[in-house]
């Protein structure tokens, strides 16, 4: 039997989680919902959670979505992203298949889609790549270098469908913690429930939703019979891996001498809120990082609902 304080504290993170999305004009499904919380519980349990006077005095439901009462527009907005966004998928599909030949690319990721398709006509797509040890920079290069190739970088005449490379970690890094902001950091929290995996080797995804505590979020029935084992064999010469370590050390030389200097700037800026790391083991370079403006809506938005 669920306790009146359980019950409560149980609405109070559903609320959370429907005003979140709010922000980003998306409602939910109620498996949406179940999905985004870290507590187990059943369809039917969740369903009268949501019927109940505290939510109900908050939240409304139509044609299947939970939203923040007067957001019914939400839906409309919702259904016209979701077809933008299959066409995005496709695209992040068809690239990260290439990305994915490289040996030292462990696994590509969707990202940045707050809600399942929630993305605008005019945004780019934006990709989150796992490597090998000492080969992130080398990762980056050729990735970013064949985007540029066919012009699919994003520029500052328009982002839209275009490939967005700008977060990198390899497998001795995969803890994600030390990048949130530490008074909290709803947005990061958010966005790591959010992942699209694309392409995977070696499992790391598992170890990646680990590692991160993300277990609980994701689906772990996926197809283990479509990932890729790439172990690396033991007769591999000390020759060319030291030649790779050099390629390695020479690709971020070239790439930190041409990065614009705005972006060195931010790196130098040691504030847990900067969207600008960067490192031997992490490659992070979003310079206009909103994270604070949208702690501080949420914030702001709970303070009226709770």
């Amino acid at each position: 039997m669920t306790s009146d304080l359980d019950k409560i504290k149980k609405q109070k993170e559903i609320l959370k989680i429907i005003s979140f999305y709010d922000i980003f004009s998306f409602p939910l499904t109620i498996f949406e919902i179940k999905k985004s919380l870290f507590f187990t519980i059943t369809l039917g349990e969740l369903e009268m959670i949501l019927e109940e006077d505290f939510l109900g005095s908050k939240i409304e439901n139509k044609n299947g979505f939970y939203f923040l009462r007067g957001r019914e527009e939400n839906i409309n907005s919702r259904n016209r992203r979701y077809n933008y966004s299959l066409k995005k998928n496709k695209t992040a599909k068809f690239f990260a298949k290439i990305f994915a030949k490289l040996p030292f690319i462990l696994a590509v990721y969707f990202v940045n889609s707050i809600g399942s398709y929630n993305l605008r006509e005019e945004s780019d797509i934006d990709i989150f790549i796992i490597t090998k040890n000492k080969r992130i920079w080398l990762s980056r290069f050729f990735c970013a270098g064949l985007m540029k190739i066919l012009n699919k970088r994003p520029n500052k005449k328009t982002k839209k469908d275009k490939i967005c490379l700008s977060f990198y970690l390899s497998e001795d890094n995969l803890d994600l913690q030390g990048l949130k902001i530490k008074s909290g950091d709803p947005y990061f929290d958010f966005w790591e429930r959010n992942l699209l995996l694309l392409e995977d080797k070696n499992n790391i995804h598992q170890k990646f939703l680990r590692v991160n505590n993300l277990e609980v979020y994701y689906d772990s029935n996926y197809d283990l019979n479509k990932i890729e084992d790439v172990s690396i064999s033991k007769n591999k010469t000390d020759l060319a891996s030291n030649l790779m370590d050099y390629l390695e050390k020479i690709s971020y030389k070239f790439q930190v001498k041409i990065m614009p200097p705005i972006l060195r700037r931010a790196a130098d800026i040691k504030d847990d809120s900067s969207g600008v790391v960067f490192s031997d083991n992490i490659i992070k370079l979003y310079l206009k990082d909103r994270r604070l403006e949208i702690k501080k809506k949420y914030e702001e938005k709970l303070a009226t609902l709770i």
